[in-house]
């Protein structure tokens, strides 16, 4: 299974991962300055392909129109 690279959502860029001085994995834009810990930034990805998925698999379905996208600060994909 390949995986898939965490990017900032605001800049699109690949994040750098490191430890804290407690050794736990975080996550850092370099372009940015986002930040928080690789579980939390993991999650908030998880969320943003989960909300593209359903948009898709929705869009239309209930006859209104279409909301902006929320904002993600972490998300999964290839770097721009």
């Amino acid at each position: 299974m390949q995986s898939v690279p965490l990017l900032c959502g605001r800049c699109g860029v690949r994040v750098e991962i490191s430890l804290d001085k407690y050794g736990e994995a975080v996550v850092l834009c370099p372009t940015c300055g986002e930040v928080d810990t690789l579980a939390n930034a993991r999650r908030e990805a998880g969320v943003q392909q989960a909300h593209k998925l359903l948009s898709f698999m929705l869009r239309g379905a209930d006859g209104q129109e279409q909301r902006p996208p929320p904002s993600f600060r972490f998300v999964e994909g290839a770097d721009e």
